[in-house]
């Protein structure tokens, strides 16, 4: 089974902004989709948005812009291989 493993995030705070990079790699080639909102988890009403990469790698970093300074988000990731087969974490 193919899985994503190595998750982290890094923050700046550049203007009044604060920006995420969050980084994943998977075993095998997928799509990338950050979802994130303010709070310390997902709770189903909670969510600001989502990026999304479409191009197959193993190795993911996509940026969350728009954070308010100083304000806790959770972040969560997910991958699909090109036949849509969602992986699961390590």
């Amino acid at each position: 089974m193919a899985v994503i493993s190595n998750g982290s995030v890094t923050s700046s705070t550049s203007n009044g902004v604060s920006t995420a990079v969050v980084t994943w790699q998977t075993d095998e080639a997928a799509d990338s989709t950050v979802a994130y909102g303010a709070g310390t988890a997902p709770d189903g009403s909670n969510q600001a948005g989502v990026v999304r990469d479409s191009n197959q790698v193993t190795a993911h970093s996509e940026t969350v812009t728009g954070l308010e300074p100083g304000a806790t988000f959770w972040v969560q990731v997910s991958s699909a291989d090109a036949f849509g087969t969602p992986l699961s974490y390590d």
